[in-house]
């Protein structure tokens, strides 16, 4: 009876943990400009679906999308329609920069030679570990 409830108290909560959200977006947007921001995160290259009135698809020469920034460029004659765009992001936007130091505090050692383990102070920043 122990071993019975220590198994399913331990599958209760791997099924609590697990992912369970999909990558896959879908949006019904009014066209009011040629370019919009589709989403937050980078679009997977080639996975949009596009339909217009009537559950027809667009032609791929009727929009153009900037998968890593995310944005959809439509041309003239969508401007008005309503329209259902489905696609899938990456976990990422590829337009961020991600750092966790900045290059600007790179020491440098030698006359145009750059030292990439040395990183200068900041005396301006305070430490929450000095004693001062």
């Amino acid at each position: 009876m122990r071993a019975l409830f220590l198994f399913l108290f331990t599958v209760w909560c791997g099924l609590a943990y697990s992912q369970s959200g999909s990558n896959w977006q879908q949006q019904e947007l009014l066209i009011e400009s040629d370019t919009i921001v589709l989403d937050t995160l980078s679009i997977i290259p080639n996975s949009e679906v596009l339909k217009g009135k009537g559950e027809t698809y667009l032609s791929s020469s009727q929009y153009k999308i900037l998968y890593a920034k995310a944005k959809l460029i439509v041309s003239k004659e969508l401007v008005g329609q309503q329209i259902t765009i489905s696609y899938r992001v990456f976990p990422y936007f590829f337009e961020k920069e991600y750092y966790h130091k900045s290059t600007s505090q790179i020491e440098q050692s030698d006359l145009g030679q750059f030292d990439y383990f040395t990183i200068k102070d900041n005396p301006n920043q305070r430490d929450m570990f000095s004693v001062s």
